[in-house]
């Protein structure tokens, strides 16, 4: 995020969009972005973790004792809810991205790997792969079966705005006792960078809350209300199919704007070799 314009008009179409956030709220937001670039002395990108705690200390500094619940009488109950006004606001083109949100190279620009352990791996699926029945554009990791449970951890900051709820393939079930697999999509704050994590067992409640509809056999994607998400936080606690011990997820890297390596056919939906978003070391051990 580094800059940005406003007018009453779209505060207005923003109340009428999103009415369970008062017109105050995106403004105070803003407010808050600008304090921060001032704080910080230079024009560069502002993290998310940066732009929630100028909130929170510009609600201090404007409030006193009462910051939380002249927030909460706003709607802004949680650093989620503060995302979900940063969404709103790109969505209507108030606050813009430009490229300062993308790191000048992408190697090693996600400084937290998804599991806490990686050396439980022992079989890595390659991104951009072609299977008898579907091309994948995701690999995938696999750890020792029966280690289902397992923290999956964010790599980068990032907004999960789309996912859908599903049972396994009954094909490979192996008793009565269906398992709901997570997708989950998330965008970065680099503008057309995406990456996605699948067969995820157990999300964290605030991500299952998002899900408002049952599972069903079929997967089909849903827009979910945006939930911003920091780095090193955690996603899901479980993995897989438990029922048979298969431990895995899936993972894929997508750069819509081909600024790094990207499968041609668009089949793949601009899939990208992810080892490189990673640290050398776990390049080389992903790869290997």
């Amino acid at each position: 995020m580094t800059e940005f314009t406003s007018t009453d008009d779209l505060l207005d179409l923003l109340r009428e969009r999103n009415p369970r956030f008062d017109p105050r709220s995106y403004s105070f937001v803003l407010e808050a972005l600008n304090s921060v670039f001032h704080s910080l002395g230079e024009k560069r990108h502002i993290t998310g973790a940066e732009l929630a705690e100028g909130v929170r200390q510009l609600a201090i500094e404007r409030f006193g004792p009462l910051a939380r619940t002249v927030l909460e009488h706003w709607g802004v109950h949680s650093t989620r809810d503060v995302g979900s006004v940063v969404f709103a606001l790109v969505e209507q083109k108030i606050l813009t991205t430009q490229d300062g949100d993308c790191p000048e190279d992408f190697a090693g620009w996600f400084t937290t790997f998804p599991l806490e352990d990686h050396t439980l791996i022992y079989e890595v699926g390659p991104p951009g792969r072609i299977d008898p029945d579907n091309l994948r554009g995701h690999g995938y990791f696999r750890i020792p079966t029966g280690m289902n449970v397992v923290n999956v951890r964010m790599p980068v900051d990032a907004t999960l705005y789309v996912g859908n709820n599903h049972y396994e393939d009954s094909a490979y079930a192996v008793s009565d006792e269906r398992v709901i697999q997570y997708r989950l999509e998330f965008r970065t704050e680099c503008e057309g960078l995406r990456f996605r994590l699948d067969h995820i067992a157990e999300p964290v409640p605030k991500i299952v809350e998002l899900f408002t509809s049952e599972p069903s056999d079929v997967t089909t994607d849903m827009e979910l209300e945006p939930l911003f998400l920091q780095e090193g936080e955690l996603v899901g606690t479980k993995i897989g199919i438990e029922t048979n011990g298969n431990a895995f997820f899936d993972f894929g890297v997508y750069d819509d704007l081909k600024r790094v390596r990207t499968t041609q056919d668009p089949r793949f939906g601009n899939a990208a070799c992810f080892y490189e978003f990673f640290s050398p070391m776990l390049a080389d051990y992903l790869s290997a």
